[in-house]
């Protein structure tokens, strides 16, 4: 067998290696012991942190299988771009992930406090502004992407400034 075909196979088999250690330590961590002692609220943060968790997990292991395959991508004639477009869409669905994560627990969380509290129309008003902050989350990570991929956001980071000002004085 050829040094391509070796190439080929260990990255399919760090893959499935990556899959399966990620498989491994979920259901681990599912039958967790402590969780036996977490409240219903806390055990809904802890599913959607695994909920998160995991497919991160998967996604990691198949980036590991795929910078294995640099000789095999140099072979076929892959450039650069395919490498680019692999990691930059990996690393979209990364920052969807944590985003959906963050809007869902961030503000399950703060209500929960808030019950606790017994602050009612903090309640009603988090409800309201709950577009906004989800918002708020997505545009963040939209910036880290954008950021992360070499485009230049001084201007867009101008005019959130200014809309910020505009926001505060709004809600003043």
């Amino acid at each position: 067998m050829s040094d391509l075909g070796f190439t080929a196979l260990h990255g399919i088999a760090r893959t499935l290696v990556g899959i399966a250690l990620v498989g491994l330590v979920v259901r681990l961590l599912r039958r967790w012991p402590y969780r036996n002692r977490l409240s219903s609220a806390d055990e809904v943060i802890v599913a959607m942190v695994l909920g998160t968790a995991a497919p991160l997990g998967y996604l990691a292991a198949i980036l590991w299988g795929w910078r294995s395959l640099l000789p095999l991508r140099q072979a076929i004639g892959l450039g650069p771009l395919a490498d680019q477009l692999v990691q930059g869409g990996a690393l979209l669905l990364a920052i969807v992930l944590v985003v959906r994560l963050l809007n869902r627990a961030l503000l399950r969380l703060v209500e929960r406090s808030l019950c606790t509290l017994g602050q009612e129309k903090q309640i009603a008003t988090l409800r309201g502004l709950d577009p906004m902050i989800r918002t708020f989350f997505w545009v963040l990570g939209a910036l880290v992407f954008l950021h992360s991929q070499g485009v230049p956001l001084t201007a867009v980071y101008a005019s959130l400034a200014g809309a910020g000002i505009g926001v505060g004085l709004a809600l003043k």
